[in-house]
């Protein structure tokens, strides 16, 4: 049985959120000397932002003739949200370990 665009939708949007995680991590484990330490955590929401706006982008042109825009710009959001502050919690934990 297919997916529909739906669940297609909704299972990229937690696939990229994981993904968002692992670069939030990055950049707000990195030492950023000369700058205070909430620089890098404004940083990896920042990335987690600009990433979520820019697939956004891109899906919207994959799904739009099977889905409405609103549909495109929100489903899947809390999958992308959850799945972003579950895979930077974790690697941003294994970040200090490894260091």
């Amino acid at each position: 049985m297919a997916l529909k665009a739906a669940d297609k939708l909704y299972y990229a949007r937690a696939v990229i959120g994981f993904v968002a995680g692992v670069g939030s991590a990055l950049i707000s484990g990195l030492e950023l000397s000369p700058l205070p330490f909430f620089v890098g955590w404004a940083l990896g929401m920042a990335w987690a932002i600009a990433l979520y706006v820019a697939t956004y982008k891109v899906l919207k042109r994959y799904f739009l003739g099977e889905l409405k825009r609103r549909d495109i710009a929100l489903l899947g959001l809390e999958a992308y949200v959850l799945m972003w502050l579950m895979s930077w919690t974790l690697f941003y934990t294994l970040l200090g370990f490894w260091a």
